[in-house]
C-alpha cells in the first residue's frame, strides 16, 4: 500500500511504478517525470 494514490490505475501501470517508485524519493516528482514515459518504459 503506498500513500499516493493515481487517477488511473492499470494493472500493468501498477507493476511498473511499484518498480519505478523506489527510484524517485519524491511521489509527486516520480508522477510528473513519467506519466507520459510509461508506454515507452514498459
Amino acid at each position: 500500500n503506498l500513500p499516493y494514490c493515481p487517477p488511473v490505475v492499470e494493472p500493468e501501470l501498477r507493476h511498473w511504478y511499484a518498480v519505478e517508485v523506489t527510484h524517485v524519493k519524491s511521489v509527486g516528482e516520480f508522477y510528473i517525470r513519467y506519466p507520459f514515459g510509461i508506454d515507452t518504459s514498459l
